[in-house]
């Protein structure tokens, strides 16, 4: 008798655990990338917080990791709710690969969720390269008092679109062959000169 009661605590207790984690984790602040743009060579891209962070976020730091031999991060913008906040959001390139992002300001209001920041990347290589992946990683969020806020960062499959290389591709054609034409005529020109 004693032991299926234990085998049903033991349940409660493990549904328990399970819905305590899952609404953790559904209210842990996350910084997601979104609005994601690719034009020729130019891909830029949103960082949003979202959450809410409570009570508020006045200062945060994170990295975009992403391929170097691929992508190179060119620079970053404030974000909406970062200029409302009268914050400043500042990047630089760690290392190939990795580019870190801050954003500080303890004098406008504190922000729980918005866009944080827009960022651009050029892609340097991978004419038919299809997909990459890019992650936001190194996560810190802080109070107006400096303390840590729980946060996370994801990840994103960016996706390039072979047509739009293919057209890329045939727009510089006619550069190449007119450079090759101005060479032949100024060797042809020097020859019979």
């Amino acid at each position: 008798m004693t032991q299926p009661i234990t085998r049903y605590v033991g349940l409660l207790l493990l549904g328990i655990g399970l819905c305590v984690s899952l609404a953790a984790t559904a209210t842990t602040p996350q910084l997601q990338i979104e609005a994601v743009d690719v034009q020729g060579k130019t891909v830029t891209m949103d960082v949003r917080l979202t959450g809410p962070a409570q009570p508020g976020v006045q200062s945060m730091s994170f990295a975009l990791l992403y391929d170097g031999d691929i992508l190179a991060a060119e620079s970053v913008l404030p974000g909406t709710v970062a200029i409302e906040a009268e914050k400043v959001v500042a990047g630089t390139l760690a290392e190939s690969g990795r580019y870190n992002v801050v954003m500080l300001g303890l004098s406008g209001p504190a922000i729980t969720e918005g866009q944080i920041a827009r960022l651009t990347l050029s892609r340097l290589h991978g004419i038919f390269l299809r997909k990459t992946t890019l992650q936001i990683a190194y996560v810190s969020l802080a109070d107006e008092n400096g303390l840590a806020i729980p946060a996370q960062g994801t990840t994103y499959a960016l996706r390039f679109s072979l047509l739009e290389d293919i057209g890329n591709l045939l727009r510089q054609i006619p550069d190449a062959l007119a450079s090759l034409w101005n060479i032949l005529w100024f060797a042809l020109r020097a020859l019979f000169s």
